[in-house]
């Protein structure tokens, strides 16, 4: 009897598991799509990276409402002793914006342009916030009321004091160029209920109005109105001052569609302006558009440079205190960088100076050592062909400004797309990685008491406030970068797809796989519903019992299917949340190697 072969057992194909990380390492708008690093990003909108993960952004609140028009400018005033402030310009007015809920009303009006550079400046006399917008007289906040920084001494002759009931009507001898909101000391007239301190309503050039404590009679002309906070400058009309910085104790202001800078007495705020003209240094003509302070110690100290530039991309970094002396004052050099995109086109970050220009977000201490053909010295350097292209689409737009917000690690910068629609560009200040946020219509930023705002049309909002952005979803979409996984000649045939996420809420997503660099966004219904989470009670719930407590984040590790045939894979994430938290580990792929056709 003949004995059968055994016949051999074919082994079926086994599939693995390829696993990547997050993209931690940020969006990569510069590298080939087929040498990107495993934790980059082809795209990455809404999303910042940590350094160990990548996190759903906050969103924002409606902070400060009821403000008529656009707000285009946000000050902070924060004095050593007294409430800190923060004030919103839009249109002719500025809005104290310093409480949440309905802004009040206006604290001053008439306004030519609601484009303004400030400064905090301090003296004997206390804490000053000093505006400059090019069109209006300098206007200043000493903690209590506003007043004008004039070209000339204000002339405080009255040629009649009138009243109806409570409401007294004051005709100067000469136009006033006061604005309604500002304060005036009104004395030595009779009845005596007529002096104090007002704050005023503008009704012409030469007359004003304030409200009495009760209705008077008949005036004797004999006083004065003198402004309750009053600075006069000499040498240079103030309305033609359309920038203002404070360096080693002085005032600095650029002068409008000129290249000349004025800077004032140490410790005043006003008095006899003096000139500093750049004509004979900036070779290539333009204006001077900016200044700034570059410290090389992170701080104020006695390295500080005065760095001033031009709309034409020349800077010129001076050392010193006194500029009217050579010995204390010299000029170091004059550098060319990109030219610079908007009149907030400096801010200080920790020991260096950044500046918004034609090559992107430069560091000064790179920017003066590189040629501008060489972009890696650009902070940028990572987008720089989408950032790019946005300078050359709206680099004309108002509304270019860079802000820091060191609580969450964040550097930000604000791209105007139109008046009324923006985008940010934000890096991580840790890891260096960028993403972009969208849904945040800013056209104005600002650091105050350690919190970051954002003026919009109609009112000031509240960044990375909550976990919607004003009650509304944050919609997110990221792409991973494509990976070979160490096998580029072989086709892989994904399965199924694990991205490990964590929440604590009910965000929708809809996770797809793309292959062999196709950019386009998952379609279809969410790969995965949002999990019913029940949380955990306080004094009420078991322990052990398997539940969460409330805010805590849970992890999701489950399986979805999903479907690609290529040589190099990429997840995709895209999505809505609101009023949830979601951060992202990593993504696993299960896939069926396959041969090389």
């Amino acid at each position: 009897m003949m004995r059968t072969p055994q016949r051999r057992v074919t082994r079926t194909q086994v599939s693995r598991t390829l696993s990547v990380s997050a993209p931690v390492g940020g969006w990569n708008a510069r590298d080939p799509l087929a040498e990107m690093k495993k934790t980059d990003a082809v795209a990455l909108e809404n999303f910042f990276c940590t350094p160990f993960d990548v996190m759903l952004r906050y969103g924002y609140s409606n902070y400060s409402t009821g403000i008529t028009g656009t707000v285009n400018t946000l000050c902070s005033y924060s004095p050593p002793v007294g409430s800190i402030k923060l004030f919103a310009a839009a249109g002719a007015s500025i809005y104290d914006a310093s409480a949440s809920g309905a802004s009040g009303g206006a604290v001053v009006t008439g306004n030519l342009s609601d484009k303004w550079q400030h400064a905090i400046f301090g003296t004997s006399a206390g804490t000053f916030l000093v505006m400059a917008n090019g069109f209006d007289p300098v206007l200043v906040y000493n903690g209590t009321g506003w007043g004008g920084v004039f070209s000339a001494a204000f002339n405080t002759s009255v040629t009649s004091i009138t009243s109806a009931g409570t409401l007294a009507t004051v005709t100067m001898a000469n136009p006033h160029n006061l604005k309604t909101g500002m304060q005036i000391v009104v004395s030595g007239f009779t009845p005596a209920g007529y002096n104090g301190t007002y704050t005023i309503t503008v009704t012409s050039t030469s007359t004003f109005t304030y409200v009495l404590a009760a209705p008077l009679g008949v005036t004797t002309v004999t006083g004065i109105a003198t402004p309750g906070v009053n600075f006069a400058i000499t040498g240079v009309a103030s309305t033609s001052l359309i920038s203002v910085s404070a360096f080693k104790s002085r005032l600095f202001f650029i002068e409008k569609s000129s290249m000349r800078a004025w800077y004032l007495p140490t410790l005043s705020i006003g008095g006899a302006a003096a000139q500093l003209d750049f004509g004979s240094l900036f070779t290539r003509g333009g204006y001077l558009m900016a200044m700034g302070t570059w410290s090389l110690d992170a701080g104020y100290g006695m390295d500080d440079y005065a760095v001033f530039v031009s709309s034409e991309g020349q800077v010129a970094v001076y050392k010193g205190t006194d500029p009217a002396s050579a010995a204390t004052w010299a000029l170091i050099g004059i550098y060319d960088v990109g030219s610079p995109i908007g009149r907030r086109c400096m801010m200080k970050y920790a020991g260096d100076l950044t500046i918004i220009c034609q090559d992107g977000l430069a560091p000064m201490s790179k920017a003066l050592m590189s040629s501008r053909v060489n972009s890696q010295s650009m902070l940028t350097d990572k987008i720089q062909h989408v950032i790019g292209d946005y300078i050359g689409t709206y680099s004309a737009n108002f509304g270019w400004e860079t802000a820091l917000f060191p609580k969450a690690n964040m550097l930000l910068m604000n791209i105007p797309i139109s008046p009324t629609a923006s985008r940010q560009v934000v890096m991580n200040t840790i890891s260096g990685a960028w993403s972009l946020f969208t849904g945040w219509d800013a056209a104005c930023w600002e650091l105050h008491g350690d919190n970051l705002y954002f003026g919009t049309a109609g009112a000031v909002c509240k960044a990375w406030d909550t976990y919607a952005d004003a009650g509304t979803n944050i919609n997110f979409n990221a792409q991973q970068s494509f990976s070979y996984f160490g096998s580029g000649s072989q086709l892989k045939k994904v399965n199924m797809v694990r991205p490990v996420i964590s929440t604590d809420g009910y965000p929708t997503i809809l996770f797809g796989v793309n292959v062999d660099f196709d950019t386009s966004d998952p379609q279809g219904l969410p790969t995965f519903s949002p999990f019913s989470m029940t949380p955990a009670v306080w004094d009420a719930s078991l322990w052990d019992d398997g539940s969460t407590w409330a805010g805590d984040l849970a992890t999701k590790r489950d399986w979805q299917t999903a479907f690609g045939i290529g040589y190099s894979i990429a997840g995709h994430m895209k999505g809505y949340a609101k009023n949830t938290r979601l951060r992202w580990a990593s993504t696993d792929f299960l896939v069926d190697d396959g041969g090389v056709l």
